[in-house]
């Protein structure tokens, strides 16, 4: 029987067990109550022993699958925090799964108990990236756990075995990520071309050197940890990142997978170590997180109300000035009154709001929407919004975000400039005496064109230029005349006057 076959006998071995002692718990659950909780420890303590990683879900409404558990095992394999997807759908944590019959496959499996596994699941993107062997099983009506392995890793590994030390020379002269040949100790043996580059060493300097010398302090003792822990047995390799402190005291980043190698009676002969340069990559997530911290400053010290929302327009974030803006105490109390951007509308303005979210989709944005909006005391507030679309990191849109303004005072303000004009309209119509409104800009600036050439005495000029006052009467325009006007001239409408 080759390796593979016997790791996976090993694999469904743990899988059957796994399987029988959760029908044994859930037995001993609906006959004696009073350990149910012991009984969920024990799972759970079963679930973090099993050597392959393992997901937990829930099939909810609309066939979503919620992801509810991971173990440990399941960050060492696919290089995350699975903690972080916790009450994520199977969509969001694998996007491309969407567009495979996979999902389709494991909400068979949580729905009707029938198990189902593959020897090779392919992922090419996102943060989760691997090939994966995977068994799915119901744990009970509705739940389900996916039990899974890293492949790529162990065909790697026994490449490396099977590897003569003329290609293993070979791949290790010219690979292009660091790799250093490290015996129990944690001496340097030997050091590829890159591994030396990264360090600024070279290659007559770094063996012999012990890791310590170029680790960085503050990261040693976590290393130092895990590599004792690798040399004793208890682990067979390991993933970490940390720093390193080069030849001339620059600081860089380094992701290190380190394993042992064994001869054929399985005894460890020395350890590699393989280090990607990943110094880049720290410097953009730390520039990453500097822009959301500003994003967040930004958002929070912003006068105007800020929303996020998906697209079907539950509410997804707020900001301070958003809560004041429609009556709670803070933002927190309005995530918890609120579900849906409607809940602020108007029934009425409903159909409208859906065609703005329609036209923001297919512009990107859409500005200067005026909507009278619900407070929370039932009050309503006029509200200009402005609104714009957000998207994943592949493009897609995801939701939108909505700045508004409270243009009461502004409202106000155009009321009683409103009302100013009809008042003053209404004393100009109705006075008894000549008025009349005329436009003298023009004849203005030709004025102001003659005193700039040096015409001190404008009387003079108008003397010496008589033609000059029959053109200023032509550049003035009038623009109205009341009815008095009109009756003193004998007009029978303004139209005859006006020009």
């Amino acid at each position: 029987m080759s390796d593979k076959s016997k790791k996976k006998e090993q694999l469904i071995n743990e899988l059957g067990k796994l399987r029988r002692e959760l029908s044994r718990l859930k037995a001993r659950e609906k006959s004696e109550q009073l350990e149910a909780t012991d009984a969920e420890s024990k799972f759970k303590e079963l679930v973090e022993s099993i050597p392959v990683g393992l997901h937990l879900y829930e099939l909810k409404s609309r066939g979503t699958l919620m992801l509810v558990g991971a173990n440990s095992t399941a960050d060492d394999i696919l290089g995350v925090q699975n903690d972080q997807y916790i009450g994520m759908s199977l969509d969001e944590v694998f996007p491309q799964l969407a567009r495979t019959d996979v999902p389709e496959h494991f909400r068979h499996v949580a729905s009707t108990g029938a198990p189902w596994e593959t020897d090779e699941l392919l992922l090419e993107e996102g943060p989760i990236r691997g090939v994966f062997e995977v068994h799915a099983f119901q744990t009970a009506p509705g739940k389900m756990a996916i039990a899974f392995s890293d492949v790529a890793e162990k065909k790697l590994t026994e490449e490396r075995l099977r590897d003569t030390e003329e290609r293993f020379r070979s791949i290790f002269d010219n690979v292009a990520v660091g790799v250093a040949i490290v015996d129990r100790d944690g001496y340097v043996m030997a050091a590829n071309g890159a591994y030396c580059r990264f360090l600024g060493f070279a290659q007559e300097e770094i063996v012999g050197m012990h890791f310590s010398e170029f680790t960085y302090l503050e990261d040693f003792d976590k290393d130092a940890m895990l590599y004792d822990a690798l040399t004793k047995g208890d682990i067979s390799d390991y993933v970490v990142d940390k720093r390193y402190v080069q030849k001339d005291g620059t600081l860089v980043w380094g992701r290190l997978g380190v394993s042992q190698v064994k001869d054929k009676d399985g005894l460890p002969q020395y350890t590699v170590i393989v280090c990607e340069d990943i110094t880049e990559r720290k410097r953009a997530e730390e520039e990453l997180r500097e822009s959301e911290e500003r994003y967040r400053s930004l958002v929070e010290a912003s006068p105007d109300a800020i929303m996020l929302t998906d697209l079907n327009g539950e509410i997804l974030m707020v900001n301070e000035q958003a809560a004041l803006l429609y009556g709670y105490r803070n933002a927190a109390e309005m995530r918890m009154g609120l579900q849906s951007i409607f809940d602020l509308h108007l029934p009425d303005n409903k159909s409208g709001v859906l065609e703005d979210s329609r036209k923001a989709l297919e512009t990107g944005s859409i500005s200067h929407l005026e909507y009278p909006m619900l407070r929370k005391d039932g009050a309503t507030v006029p509200v200009e919004l402005n609104v714009a679309v957000f998207r994943d990191a592949y493009g897609k849109p995801k939701g939108f975000i909505g700045i508004g303004r409270d243009v009461t005072k502004r409202k106000r303000t155009e009321e009683e400039l409103l009302k100013s004009r009809a008042k003053y309209q209404n004393m100009f119509n109705t006075a008894p005496v000549s008025l009349w409104e005329a436009d003298f800009s023009e004849a203005k600036a030709t004025i102001e064109k003659v005193q700039a050439t040096g015409a001190a005495d404008f009387r003079t000029y108008l003397d010496d230029h008589p033609g000059f006052v029959r053109e200023l009467a032509r550049m003035t325009k009038v623009l109205n005349v009341n009815e008095a006007t009109l009756k003193m001239y004998g007009a029978k409408s303004k139209v005859e006057l006006l020009g």
